[in-house]
């Protein structure tokens, strides 16, 4: 997939990430404060990267999950953390998408999005899911903007004790 991901993303170089790149995923971590006020309660931190880069679910195997960037200039423009058949077979599922921070809102994450949703259709993927905290009002409606729909809600504990409504959303994804 990332092969097919580099293809249709040409402008980008499309890599994945590992505890090397770090720093990159840093420095797009803190150009992204509000994220983190909102959905961690906190500033990010260093290990939040290692830990976005390793964290699966128990019941998926890692060779299924995949933390992807996105190089714009040499510099870490996207990161998209995503697993292939999660919770079903047919789901791919959005852990975390990430744009930089200065370029959020100007129409490139919805631009990168199709393409993605275009590569994981191809792949005879079904559905896209992602959780959202719903707090998270630019990014509930940035999914919504792009067709995801709420399917449930769940709660999500954070570092700090307190608990974050996540709404689960679901596009159906239609091959051509």
């Amino acid at each position: 997939m990332i092969k097919k991901l580099q293809d249709k993303c040409s402008e980008y170089k499309v890599k994945v990430l590992t505890e090397e790149d770090r720093m990159d995923i840093f420095k797009l971590y803190i150009s992204n404060p509000d994220y983190f006020d909102i959905v961690e309660a906190r500033p990010p931190k260093l290990e939040d990267c290692i830990n976005d880069l390793t964290e699966c679910p128990p019941t998926l195997s890692k060779e299924k999950k995949f933390f992807i960037g996105f190089y714009k200039n040499k510099k870490l423009f996207s990161v998209v953390d995503y697993l292939m058949g999660y919770p079903d077979e047919d789901i791919f599922y959005i852990g975390l998408y990430m744009i930089e921070g200065k370029n959020r809102a100007k129409g490139y994450g919805t631009k990168l999005l199709s393409e993605i949703i275009e590569v994981a259709t191809d792949e005879g993927f079904k559905k896209l899911w992602l959780g959202v905290v719903s707090e998270n009002l630019n990014a509930v409606n940035f999914w919504t903007k792009n067709g995801l729909k709420e399917i449930k809600k769940v709660p999500r504990k954070r570092d700090n004790g307190t608990v974050a409504e996540v709404i689960v959303m679901e596009k159906e994804l239609i091959s051509e």
